[in-house]
C-alpha cells in the first residue's frame, strides 16, 4: 500500500536548528528538500568530511593487522553513548596510527634509496682505494664508467692513458687514468664505443667496500624501524572496533549536517521544507515542539503537479518483496504498490522452478538464520527473508513433485511409501506445460484486474471496461473455445465464442474513443486486436517454470550419479575402501549440490523476477517513482539502539 504524503514547512530560530535536526534524525520521518533561500554555511560539513576521511584511512591502515573478520560478520547493537565512547577512544589512538604509518613510509623510502645506492656501488666493490683519491689533479683525470666487453677490446687508448677493469658484473666496469692532453682523443674513442660514464656520490668518503657496509647497516636499521612500527600497528589494531564506532558516529553527524544544507536561512530564522507520511504529521509536530517552543509548522497535501516520494507499507509476508519491486523501479506515488500482488505468484513460481525439498530446507534455514543472527540491513535483509519464504515454498513444491536432492521419493523410500505426490514433471511434461500456461494466464489476468481497479479509482470507467475488461473477455473466450473443444464439452463452446465476440467488439469499436468516425475506430481497433499475439508469446514465457524445474532436477540426478560412481568404485576395495568411498562421495556430493543450489537459486530468482517485470507489470504497473528517504540514523558498522544525543 502506498502511503499518502504531506508537504511540511517549518520556521524556527537559528539557534534551535541543531536541536531540531537531531530530534528529527532520531525519528526518521522527514525527507528534506532544497529551499529557495540562502543555505547555511558548510564549514561543519567540511570538518566532518575531513574527520570521516581521516578515520577511514586509519581503518584501512590497521585492517591488515587486525584479526581476520569472519565470513559472516554480525554487527554489534550499540547505544549512541557507546558509539560516542568508542569515538573518543579512537581519537586517542589515531595519532599513533598515523605516526606509525608515516614512520613506515619514511623508512621504506630510506631503505629503497640505500638499496639503489648499494646496487650502483656493487660493480666497484673490488676498488679498494678511497674514492677521494680518484679526484682529478692538475694534469691527470680519472674516469669511471661501463663499456661492453666486446667493445673494450676495440678501445685504442692514446698515449698517456691507462685503463683498469674493476669488474664484469654486467658490462665491464673500468677505471681510466689519462693525462689532460689526451682527453679530447680519449673522449672521441669512448663515445664511438658507447661508453657510459659513472660518477660516485658526491657525499661518499672512503673505499667502496666501507660505503657498502655502511649502506647495509642503514638498510638493516630501516628494517628494524619498519618491524617496530608494524608491531605497534599490530597493537593498535585492537582499536578497530572503536574506529568503526567513530566512523558511524561521524557519518550520522555528517548526514545531519549535509541535510541541513538544504535548509534556508533568513536572518535569525531558518526554514525547513520537506515531505512526511500523512500519518506522521502529529509525531513530527510534537517532536519539533519537544526541541523548541518557538516555531511555525504547516502541512498540506501534494499539489497535482508535484511528485512526492513513495513510501509503502505491507504485511510482514509481502514487505520483503518490496526489494523485488524496487529492483525494477519504485512505484509512482499515484500508482499502485505491487509488492502484495507479486508475493503469492513469486512464491509459487519460485517453488515450482526449484521444486526440490532438500534445497528448500537448506534455503529456508539459511535465509532464516542469516536474517536472525547476522541482522543485515536494507536490501540484504529483505533478500534473506525472500529466500527463507521461497525455501518454504520450494519444500511444498518438492513434496508435490516428489524430489529430494535430485532423488524421487520412490528412490528414497521404495514403492511401499506413498508421500504427497501430484505429478512427476520429468515424465508428465505436457501436463506440466498446461499447468504453467494456465498459471501464466491467471497471472496476466490478475494484472489486468488490478489495472481496472486503478482506472475505477481514478474515475476512468471507460478505460477500465473498454481497454481492460475487453481483453479478459477476448483472451478467456479464445482459451475457452480451445479447451472446451478439446475436452469434449462442445455444448458450452458457444458461450466461449460469445465472450470472444464481446471482447473483440469492445476493442474494435471503443479502443479509439477520441473520434466518432466509425472507419477510424475500426481501423484503430483492428490494430489493437492484433495485440492478441503478444498474449500468446507471454503465455509461452511461463513454460520457463517447467524448464528450470527440469534443469534443476536433471543436475541433481547427474550429481547423485557421480557420487554413486565414486562410492561404488572405492567400496569394492573392502571395508576400508567402503569407509573412504563414503567420505569422499559425501564430500563430492556436498560440493556438487552446493553448486547446484547456488546456480539454480540464482536462475530461479532472476526468471521469477522477469515474469513479474515483463508479463505482469506490463499490464498495470506505473514505475519511475522515487523512494521516500527520510533523515535517519544510518550506520555501517553497528546497529544503533536508541537515538542520537
Amino acid at each position: 500500500m502506498i502511503l499518502p504524503m504531506k508537504r511540511i514547512n517549518v520556521l524556527a530560530m537559528s539557534y534551535d536548528e541543531k536541536a531540531i535536526m537531531r530530534t528529527l534524525q532520531n525519528i526518521g520521518a522527514v525527507e528534506l528538500v532544497q529551499t529557495e533561500y540562502e543555505p547555511p554555511s558548510d564549514d561543519e560539513c567540511v570538518r566532518l568530511r575531513n574527520e570521516r576521511d581521516r578515520l577511514s584511512h586509519a581503518l584501512s591502515v590497521i585492517n591488515p593487522y587486525a584479526k581476520k573478520a569472519p565470513l559472516i560478520e554480525i554487527l554489534p547493537t550499540l547505544s549512541f553513548e557507546e558509539l560516542e565512547a568508542g569515538r573518543q577512544r579512537a581519537y586517542a589512538v589515531i595519532d599513533d596510527i598515523e605516526g606509525a604509518e608515516a614512520t613506515i613510509a619514511q623508512a621504506k623510502i630510506r631503505k629503497a634509496q640505500c638499496e639503489t645506492k648499494l646496487g650502483s656501488l656493487r660493480p666497484w666493490e673490488t676498488l679498494g682505494s678511497p674514492v677521494e683519491e680518484l679526484a682529478d689533479t692538475r694534469s691527470v683525470r680519472f674516469i669511471t664508467g661501463f663499456i661492453r666487453h666486446d667493445r673494450l677490446e676495440k678501445l685504442e687508448l692514446p698515449e698517456g692513458a691507462f685503463i683498469r677493469t674493476v669488474s664484469s658484473i654486467r658490462d665491464d666496469a673500468v677505471l681510466i687514468a689519462a693525462h689532460e692532453s689526451t682527453l679530447d682523443a680519449l673522449g672521441t674513442a669512448l663515445r664511438e664505443l658507447d661508453f657510459q660514464e659513472y660518477r660516485f656520490p658526491t657525499d661518499m668518503k672512503g673505499s667502496v667496500p666501507d660505503a657498502m657496509n655502511a649502506l647495509l647497516g642503514d638498510i638493516a636499521a630501516q628494517k628494524d624501524i619498519i618491524d617496530k612500527a608494524n608491531a605497534r600497528l599490530l597493537e593498535l589494531s585492537d582499536s578497530k572496533g572503536d574506529i568503526k564506532c567513530a566512523l558511524d558516529s561521524v557519518c550520522v553527524a555528517l548526514e545531519r549536517e549535509e541535510t541541513a544544507l538544504r535548509l534556508g536561512t533568513l536572518g535569525s530564522v531558518f526554514m525547513l521544507d520537506g515531505w512526511i507520511r500523512a500519518e506522521d504529521e502529529e509525531l513530527v509536530k510534537n517532536t519539533i515542539s519537544g526541541a523548541t517552543d518557538t516555531f511555525y509548522f504547516s502541512a498540506r497535501d501534494p499539489y497535482d503537479d508535484e511528485e512526492p516520494p513513495t513510501s509503502v507499507r505491507n504485511s510482514k509476508v509481502a514487505e520483503p518483496f518490496e526489494s523485488v519491486t524496487n529492483m525494477y523501479s519504485p512505484p509512482a506515488y499515484r500508482g499502485i504498490d505491487a509488492a502484495s500482488a507479486i508475493t503469492p505468484f513469486y512464491l509459487l513460481f519460485f517453488g515450482m522452478m526449484l521444486a526440490d525439498t532438500g534445497y528448500g530446507i537448506l534455503l529456508a534455514i539459511g535465509g532464516f538464520l542469516y536474517s536472525k543472527i547476522v541482522r543485515p540491513k536494507g536490501g540484504v535483509r529483505s533478500l534473506a527473508k525472500v529466500m527463507a519464504m521461497c525455501g518454504l515454498s520450494t519444500i511444498v513444491c518438492g513434496l508435490a513433485f516428489g524430489t529430494f536432492f535430485g532423488m524421487s521419493w520412490t528412490e528414497i523410500f521404495g514403492e511401499a511409501v506413498k508421500l504427497p505426490f501430484i505429478l512427476d514433471p520429468m515424465n508428465e511434461i505436457m501436463t506440466m506445460i498446461y499447468i504453467c500456461c494456465g498459471l501464466g494466464i491467471f497471472h496476466m489476468m490478475t494484472g489486468i484486474v488490478i489495472k481496472m481497479y486503478m482506472c475505477f479509482r481514478d474515475g476512468d470507467w471507460q478505460s477500465a471496461i473498454f481497454d481492460n475488461l475487453s481483453w479478459i473477455f477476448l483472451v478467456l473466450g479464445l482459451i475457452g473455445v480451445l479447451v472446451l473443444g478439446m475436452s469434449g464439452l462442445s455444448q458450452y463452446v458457444k458461450y466461449a465464442w460469445i465472450s470472444t465476440a464481446v471482447g473483440a467488439a469492445m476493442i474494435l469499436f471503443f479502443k479509439n474513443r477520441t473520434t466518432w468516425n466509425p472507419i477510424k475506430r475500426i481501423v484503430s481497433g483492428l490494430g489493437s486486436i492484433y495485440g492478441i499475439t503478444s498474449y500468446l508469446g507471454d503465455t509461452l514465457s511461463y513454460v520457463r517454470i517447467l524448464a528450470l524445474g527440469l534443469v534443476g532436477g536433471a543436475m541433481g540426478s547427474v550429481f547423485n550419479l557421480v557420487g554413486g560412481m565414486v562410492f561404488s568404485g572405492l567400496s569394492g576395495l573392502g571395508t576400508v575402501g567402503t569407509i573412504i568411498g563414503f567420505v569422499i562421495a559425501a564430500a563430492v556430493l556436498a560440493v556438487l549440490h552446493a553448486f547446484s543450489l547456488f546456480i539454480n537459486v540464482l536462475g530461479t530468482y532472476v526468471h521469477c523476477a522477469r515474469l513479474q517485470y515483463v508479463e505482469f507489470f506490463g499490464k498495470f504497473y506505473e514505475a519511475n517513482g522515487r523512494l521516500f528517504k527520510p533523515l535517519t540514523l544510518n550506520t555501517r558498522y553497528s546497529n544503533l539502539r536508541g537515538g542520537a544525543e
